[in-house]
């Protein structure tokens, strides 16, 4: 059988451990602070640094030892935090290792940590937990895992999950949006259905802190798939389409037409004004010669930008 590259560099890792570990021993070192619990300049233990390799062998053989030499393995392994308050459920959380995060799952729970607030709404990132990075990162296998276990261990799905948000304000729902992931977003629009969000105004029409709805981050990013998906959910929970989406106003005043022309997305401008003609919009007064807070129409910024084509 083939090794691959990546596994021989982890095997030597673990042999070279071993080795240490091994050598620590010999010359009577104190093996729980001077090697199991001693940081680099990141504040991080080799228990971080394994994690964030996603080295699961290296991770067990660690724990091991922490359990022979008396270690505290809730507080001292599990929940440690490096100096930018990152414990290891946080760092597998940001690199998506499902293997290394049911594994810190496992653990938790024979070390009876509190499984909900300490790791599952655990705050990672901005004020976000694994679910928002689940959910930036298109990882709908750790995404469908941390719902389960919201589950298990009776987490309010719906408040602690769905809805919660990040320090900029944002549900994991603003940001599968931004980041275009459809697949993800349909996830959570069933989910949605299935705890009973209010899907108008909990998801479709929930703005971030700058305002934003999913449907003004869509038109930023210029994705018509998910501008499409946006616009059908809306038909279906009887959005007002004008007013609540097309006309809609970000902090900036702006609507997505505005912010379409900014980001010169012709083919999006193009879907605006058909469905602007469907709802019956006075596309010249609400469309063509709208103006933002700074006064500017749609045709003073491809102007600005010099884009001839818009």
């Amino acid at each position: 059988m083939e090794i691959l590259p990546g596994n021989w560099q982890q095997r030597q890792a673990t042999k070279t451990l071993d080795t240490l570990w091994g050598w620590g021993r010999e010359v009577q070192v104190n093996l729980k602070d001077d090697l199991l619990l001693s940081k680099d300049s990141d504040g991080r233990t080799a228990f971080h640094i394994a994690v964030y390799h996603g080295n699961k062998e290296i991770l067990e053989k660690l724990w091991c030892w922490g359990r022979e030499v008396q270690v505290n393995l809730k507080d001292d392994l599990l929940l440690s935090k490096d100096l930018n308050g990152q414990t290891a459920w946080g760092i597998t959380a940001k690199t998506c290792n499902k293997e290394i995060l049911e594994k810190l799952w496992c653990w938790g729970r024979e070390v009876q940590v509190n499984l909900k607030d300490d790791l599952l709404l655990s705050k990672v990132l901005n004020g976000r937990t694994a679910f928002h990075i689940a959910a930036a990162y298109g990882n709908k296998e750790i995404l469908e895992k941390l719902w389960c276990w919201g589950r298990e261990v009776q987490v309010n799905l719906k408040d602690d999950l769905l809805l919660s948000k990040g320090l900029d304000g944002q549900t994991a729902f603003h940001i599968a949006t931004y980041y275009g992931n459809k697949e993800i977003l349909e996830k959570l629009w069933c989910w949605g259905r299935e705890v009973q969000v209010y899907l108008k105004d909990d998801l479709l029409l929930s703005k971030d802190l700058n305002g934003q709805t999913a449907w003004g981050i869509t038109a930023e990013t210029g994705n018509k798939d998910i501008l499409e998906k946006l616009w059908c959910w809306g038909r279906e929970v009887q959005v007002n389409l004008k007013d609540d989406l097309l006309l809609s106003k970000d902090l900036n005043g702006q609507t997505a037409w505005g912010i379409t022309a900014e980001t010169g997305n012709k083919e999006i401008l193009e879907k605006l004004w058909c469905w602007g003609r469907e709802v019956q919009v006075n596309l010249k007064d609400d469309l063509l010669l709208s103006k933002g807070l700074d006064g500017e129409t749609a045709f003073h910024i491809p102007a600005s930008y010099g884009n001839k084509e818009i």
